[in-house]
């Protein structure tokens, strides 16, 4: 297979929308989900074949899109202070709950997946945060966010109604931020894709990997 790199930058804030919060709130995910990068893939597709719909059952679509086998969009995480592409923490790493994180600072981290006789009496979960290993040294990096509230008015009249005056509140990933994807596809589809791309206002690389090296990432 060959791997399309993909880095973005955040030109304004982005609203990747997860399932959280009430109906009046919607909150970001941390990372730019590969479905929203085929979605925007799609589109160009779309748009340079004059389409007004998708055909599902024509194969080059199938391939290009919806076939694992053939053609995947993995997360747009991160991309570190090396260029690196971080990954978000695993679930099985802890740390002493009186230990603070502070920037460019070490505390001792736990993996709580591997046994050990040193693990803390009062163990604490990291939190959402992306790591990446450089010059042998884990590094945790955290996506900078922006919170806008919206007050709903009536159009008429400018200004919110007693009716009318319900507050949306959105968490988004603030602009200005560098994050990196990969398209893993076949060698015959890797043209196709970067043609699609070479509009775009990224920076793409292709390289070759092996199976083995991705089976496990997103």
């Amino acid at each position: 297979m060959k791997a399309i790199i993909l880095t973005l930058e955040t030109q304004q804030p982005l609203l990747a929308t997860s399932f959280q919060g009430d109906p009046n709130s919607d909150v970001s995910y941390s990372y730019i989900p590969g479905s929203m990068i085929r979605g925007a893939v799609i589109r160009r597709y779309m748009q340079q074949n004059e389409l007004a719909t998708l055909k599902l059952t024509d194969e080059k679509v199938q391939r290009l899109f919806f076939d694992a086998n053939s053609t995947r969009y993995l997360n747009a995480y991160l991309l570190s202070q090396e260029k690196k592409r971080t990954l978000p923490l695993p679930l099985s790493w802890f740390k002493d709950k009186e230990a603070e994180l502070k920037e460019n600072s070490s505390i001792a981290v736990y993996d709580f997946s591997i046994y050990r006789s040193d693990e803390p009496e009062t163990p604490k979960s990291l939190g959402e945060y992306f790591w990446v290993k450089e010059r042998g040294v884990i590094k945790l990096y955290k996506e900078k966010r922006r919170i806008n509230i919206h007050n709903f008015r009536d159009r008429q009249k400018g200004r919110s109604t007693k009716n009318q005056g319900e507050i949306f509140r959105y968490d988004a990933i603030d602009a200005g931020q560098t994050f990196q994807s990969v398209i893993l596809c076949q060698d015959e589809e890797v043209e196709i894709l970067q043609n699609l791309l070479a509009e775009s206002n990224i920076c793409l690389e292709v390289v070759k990997v092996l199976d083995t090296d991705i089976a496990n990432d997103k």
